[in-house]
């Protein structure tokens, strides 16, 4: 009767706006990688058609093992997206 939910959510490539937030794998779930960025992408209204394969495994390679957040802009982590998604 008194139960509360919590959804709680491990996802450490997040996209707000024009930016792709990267948190640290605190948990060494290896969970950066090309399906998680994709994944972020689409949710954030973004068709994963329109990013180059290569354009995902170069930022893959950039952040996978940061042990600090990092921000980077949309437009210049990916050619030809725009810096913000049209929903």
């Amino acid at each position: 009767s008194g139960t509360i939910e919590i959804d709680i959510r491990y996802e450490p490539v997040v996209i707000d706006r024009s930016e792709i937030f990267v948190y640290p794998d605190i948990y060494s779930r290896n969970a950066i990688h090309s399906e998680s960025v994709y994944q972020a992408l689409m949710k954030a209204g973004y068709a994963a058609d329109s990013v180059d394969y290569a354009d995902v495994r170069r930022f893959v390679d950039r952040v996978k093992g940061l042990r600090a957040p990092t921000v980077l802009r949309i437009d210049e982590v990916f050619s030809g997206l725009p810096a913000v998604a049209a929903l």
